[in-house]
């Protein structure tokens, strides 16, 4: 028996609406951040739903990059975690003071270059 593939994975056509909505209100200004959790264990290579925001992204002509490499970088360089905070395991949570400047220094960047 042969088994019909959807045409969309899952998250495919959920993003591609979502993307196609930010970037019909927000135009040129629409700039996507990704930041994975890493953890202590993450590794340079993108997972999938990551892949996919930035192929779908691209698809659609919106900038977006990760700063996952910049995390992995911080972790095994400076061994400073992205996320988490005193009441949570290290590299889980939201993103605290190592994370921010990451995600900042990667913003002032892109806007340095894009402009």
């Amino acid at each position: 028996s042969v088994v019909a593939r959807p045409a969309f994975e899952p998250l495919e056509q959920p993003l591609r609406l979502a993307l196609g909505t930010l970037r019909q209100r927000y135009g040129e200004l629409l700039v996507i951040v990704y930041h994975p959790v890493i953890g202590l264990a993450g590794g340079l290579e993108p997972d999938r739903n990551e892949r996919l925001l930035l192929d779908v992204s691209k698809e659609l002509g919106i900038p977006c990059f990760s700063v996952r490499a910049a995390m992995v970088r911080e972790r095994d360089g400076r061994h400073l975690v992205s996320n988490g905070f005193i009441n949570k395991l290290p590299g889980e949570g939201h993103l605290n003071a190592t994370g921010q400047r990451i995600v900042g220094a990667a913003v002032w960047n892109y806007l340095a270059t894009a402009f």
